[in-house]
């Protein structure tokens, strides 16, 4: 599965680079990215303003969706276990888990300090969330 899903990448990389070029779309610049091996998927944050979505590209399709989160996006896990994903969005501080599936916003957790990065421990059931503290 991994160069279908590699390929994907570069595909809709190359897609949004060409589209920004010929239409006033902005380029996608990915903050960060994971793969959903199982779901042939790739999430990814964006760095491109208003940096407030989420991009799922279909490694089978190749097509690519945009899920705004409504804050600005940091890091991204994803659980290969539970296909949820875990999105830090700062302003307001909070990660969002949604369904890998569906994109759907299962559940909001507020944090008290800006969330970075994303790790999911699947054995353990978990994910941890690095806050920046300055």
């Amino acid at each position: 599965m991994c160069k279908p899903i590699v390929a994907a990448v570069v595909a809709a990389l190359m897609v949004g680079s060409v589209h920004a070029q010929r239409k006033p779309y902005p380029a996608f610049h990915p903050a960060d990215v994971v793969v959903n091996a199982a779901a042939n998927t790739i999430f990814a944050t964006s760095r491109t303003e208003p940096r407030r979505t989420v991009d799922v590209f279909d490694g089978a399709t190749q097509q690519r969706k945009t899920i705004d989160v409504g804050g600005a996006t940091q890091g991204i896990a994803v659980d290969q276990v539970t296909q949820r994903l875990y999105v830090a969005v700062d302003n307001p501080y909070r990660v969002v888990i949604m369904e890998g599936a569906t994109g759907a916003i299962a559940a909001t957790i507020g944090m008290p300090l800006s969330p970075g990065r994303v790790f999911v421990d699947p054995s353990a059931d978990k994910a941890y969330v690095f806050l920046d503290a300055g």
